[in-house]
Formats: structure tokens, sequence, C-alpha cells
């Protein structure tokens, strides 16, 4: 079994990459919420890592209500954003897109032009790029670069332990969702095996710690997210998931344009 997300699964089914899920096999497929059904039982989503902006709360006193608040001048130098080689840098592009062009992420996310000419605006106010999760996690958690877009999965359980982080939970322009998913390669041994392992990973027990470890959503429709999960998470339709479909296959051109600026 291989363990990614949306931004691969597409392209990696439709090149053959990927064996489809037999779900008869896999009872607990069925209660997975919709969107955790990737390209048609080609994946497994077992919990979505949403992106988002992360502030150091000794640093920043309110919450980021807009994407719109990195381009800010007040925000200058105060900034660091992923790499596009990361899923989430992708998602910068097509935020940037939305700021750039006023229109919705359904449509933004394709006018790939303009959210590399807006994320070039970051330059000017300061932008830091950076390289690796713990680079991002001290940046914030310091208060060196007090906002920083990462991953709540990751920086969930820092938040726990009392680290000065919050997340920006309701955005004007919709937080990044994105589901990480079981995927088995198309000549996959020992598949009975791999879908017990697939099963017992969609279990309501399991994906319960989801919830209760990483305050994440999880994929099985009835883990119903705690109290302290809805508070990291914000408004449920405030979450946009991207066209991977479209992304993966153009990833490429977008990664030549965004170093065309910041490579």
């Amino acid at each position: 079994l291989m363990q990614f997300s949306e931004a691969g699964v597409f392209l990696a089914a439709e090149e053959g990459l990927l064996r489809q899920h037999d779900t008869a096999n896999i009872p607990n497929f069925a209660a997975l919420r919709p969107a955790f059904n990737m390209a048609d039982d080609y994946s497994a989503g077992c919990v979505d890592a949403m992106h988002t902006i992360y502030f150091n709360t000794g640093r920043i006193e309110e919450a980021p209500d807009a994407w719109a608040a990195l381009w800010d001048g007040s925000n200058a130098g105060r900034i660091a954003i992923p790499p596009v080689t990361w899923n989430s840098g992708v998602r910068m592009v097509t935020t940037a897109a939305q700021i750039a062009t006023g229109k919705p992420m359904e449509e933004a996310q394709y006018e790939v032009e303009a959210g590399i000419a807006k994320l070039a605006e970051l330059k000017e106010n300061g932008v830091a790029v950076y390289t690796g999760a713990p680079q991002a996690i001290q940046m914030v958690q310091s208060g060196q670069v007090p906002l920083v877009p990462f991953y709540g999965v990751f920086i969930n359980p820092l938040i726990a332990e009392g680290a000065p982080i919050a997340p920006a939970t309701n955005l004007a322009e919709g937080k990044h969702g994105e589901i990480v998913g079981l995927n088995m390669p198309v000549n996959a041994p020992n598949v009975e095996l791999a879908e017990v392992y697939v099963n017992m990973s969609l279990s309501k027990d399991f994906q319960s710690k989801i919830d209760s470890v990483l305050n994440a959503l999880a994929g099985h429709s009835e883990v119903e997210p705690s109290a302290r999960t809805l508070e990291l998470l914000g408004p449920a339709e405030n979450m946009r998931y991207a066209d991977w479909g479209w992304l993966s296959k153009n990833r490429a051109m977008i990664t030549e344009k965004w170093n065309e600026v910041f490579g």
C-alpha cells in the first residue's frame, strides 16, 4: 500500500499505476464520507490534512479572515509560504488566482498565470519560502515568522501541547482541503492482507483516533468531530477541494512558472 493525497491519486489511476479497491472485500469502505472515496474507489481517504494560515498568538492578536491578508503591507516580512513542490504550494497558486481574478476557487484554480503573477507580489512583501516542515513549524512557533500557511494534521498536536499557534479557520477564499488516502499499486503482492489493513484503517475505532489525536476530519461518516476539532477546523462549508485531476496533469507547467518567480 501507498499513502498519499488526492494530489497524486487521479493521475496515478489514469496512468494505470493503481489497482482499484475491491470494496466488497473492504466493508468499512461503505462508511466513508463521499469526498473521501477518491477517483471511483482507487483511493480510500483516511484524513483531511487541511491547509490554512497558522499564526503566532504572541505576535498576531486576531486570526486573518482572508488569504489576501498575506498581501497586506502591514504583514511585510512576516510571512513564509510553502514551495511549489508541496501540494500546498500549488494550492497557494490557486488561491492567489482567486484573489487576482475575483472568481470562486472552482473557476480561478485554472487561472495559473494570474495566480503566479499575484504570488510574485508577495516577494515585494518580503515573503520567505520554507523548504521543510520543521523549519515552517519553528518559524511560526518562535514568532520569527508569525504567519505561515501549513497543515493542521501536523501542527494540531503541538497546539495541544501549548504551542502559541492558532489557525485561521474562516477565510474569505476558503481553507484548503487535502484528503490523504490508502492506495494500492497495480501489481501489489498480498492484496488480501492489504485489504485487511485498509478495512482496519477505515474502522470507526481507528478513525476516531484521527479526531482525538490529530483533531482532523476523519473519513468515517460516523466519526463526528469533537468540539475541539470543530474549533480548530472551523466551518465545514469554508473548506475548498481543488480539481487535482487537472492540477496534477499541469503540475510541470505550474512548477516552471513558479520557479521563474521564486527559483
